[in-house]
């Protein structure tokens, strides 16, 4: 019952957020990069977003989102696989010290392609229409659940990794970009 109400509530957020989350990270260690270039406030300028990104560690950022003035804290990381950059973002915390309310939420990674220059930031989130469509059809195959409408992938990092890299130029694939500009 617990892990039906967690699944349940990671796919209401993403479905509503439009992102494909993911028990397993899309990285290993080898294949995290650092690019200063990350380091600073970005917004969105449809929605108003704020992206801030600061250094954690060599080769970890944090990442405060805030959106209508409600913020949430992530650790982001750039992921180099060969020819492409990724962003793979991990929820830091969660809002509620109430266990019982934890205890029903379980964290899950979201990645996406990423073009950083100077004074833009360009995010190609994973489409998950395509991704449902192309399971039902069996045109992918790769490990996931499925709660309701919503895929959760469960596939390893190396299946992640394969996966993203086969699929990286397809523009269905990862059809909408989030346009951030430098403040």
């Amino acid at each position: 019952m617990k892990t039906r109400l967690s699944i349940f509530l990671i796919s209401f957020l993403w479905i509503i957020s439009g992102c494909v989350p993911s028990l397993n990270p899309l990285y290993t260690e080898e294949d995290l990069v650092y690019n200063n270039e990350l380091i600073g406030t970005w917004i969105e300028i449809k929605s108003k977003e704020t992206w801030t990104f600061s250094q954690k560690s060599k080769k970890e950022y944090w990442l405060n989102h805030s959106e209508n003035n409600d913020a949430a804290l992530f650790e982001a990381h750039l992921v180099k696989l060969g020819d492409f950059l990724f962003i793979d973002l991990y929820p830091s915390e969660l809002k509620s010290s109430n266990y019982l309310y934890q205890t029903h939420l379980y964290p899950v990674h979201t990645f996406s392609k990423i073009r950083i220059s100077k004074n833009q930031i360009v995010i190609k989130i994973l489409n998950p229409i395509w991704l449902e469509e192309s399971v039902e059809n069996k045109r992918i195959n790769i490990d996931y659940v499925r709660s309701d409408e919503t895929i959760l992938l469960t596939a390893k990092t190396t299946e992640l990794q394969n996966f993203v890299l086969k699929y990286a130029l397809i523009e269905n694939a990862f059809p909408d970009s989030l346009i951030l500009i430098k403040k």
